[in-house]
């Protein structure tokens, strides 16, 4: 399963230097992933420099492997880094970013699979007014053999802040493919978090079921 280490981290304050943490949680029905990592952003002229790195790993992997049904080595994991350039252009905001990654997973041989490869990530934020939001988020990795994407929109909530409203993401890696479509509740906020919850319909490789996920982050 592609997740999102793109968390969906909204541009940030300008500053000449900024740095932000982030987590997120994936739950489907029979897999949990989580993913955290470090966001650092320069400012050099209109435009920042970012570097993100990520990684993550299946807790659902891990609890097999501590109670000793798979080994340790089939754990499914990954990490990846960043570095790229952010730049606003009135109403949209668009990053783009290139790296190195590293991941772990069994293929549909049943082999586990240890491969590096180039990561790329593209997102796009565009805010027609004061009200809506439209995001576009996209990962691309040549280890995973992966490509993953979403689509939101959101209307702000007057009264408790932060944007509901549809998404719609798609995925492909090594070993499934599937898409998703349901509700989210994002850029809420809690003292100095901003967060973000989704949940919906899933189909993985032609089986339904239900998702949900959890993502925060927090500027220093």
């Amino acid at each position: 399963m592609i997740t999102a280490l793109r968390m969906s981290i909204a541009p940030v304050a300008a500053q000449n230097l900024s740095s932000v943490i982030f987590a997120g949680l994936e739950i489907e029905t029979k897999s949990t992933f989580l993913h955290g990592g470090v966001k650092l952003s320069l400012d050099v002229g209109s435009q920042k420099i970012f570097l993100i790195t990520s990684s993550g790993l299946s807790l659902t992997d891990l609890r097999l492997a501590r109670q000793g049904r798979i080994d340790q080595n089939e754990v499914n994991a990954k990490s990846q880094l960043f570095i790229g350039v952010e730049r606003g252009f009135g109403p949209i905001f668009i990053s783009a970013g290139l790296g190195p990654s590293l991941n772990r997973y069994v293929d549909r041989t049943g082999l586990a699979r240890t491969r590096t490869g180039i990561a790329g990530l593209a997102d796009v934020w565009y805010r027609p007014d004061d009200r809506q939001i439209v995001t576009w988020a996209s990962i691309v990795d040549s280890g995973a053999r992966s490509i993953w994407a979403r689509v939101r929109y959101g209307w702000r909530m007057p009264l408790v802040g932060g944007h509901i409203g549809p998404e719609v993401a798609a995925s492909r890696d090594a070993t499934s493919r599937k898409w998703r479509i349901g509700l989210h509740f994002s850029e809420w906020k809690l003292g100095p978090v901003t967060g973000a919850v989704a949940a919906g319909f899933t189909r993985a490789d032609g089986k339904a079921g239900a998702y949900a996920s959890l993502s925060a982050y927090m500027a220093y």
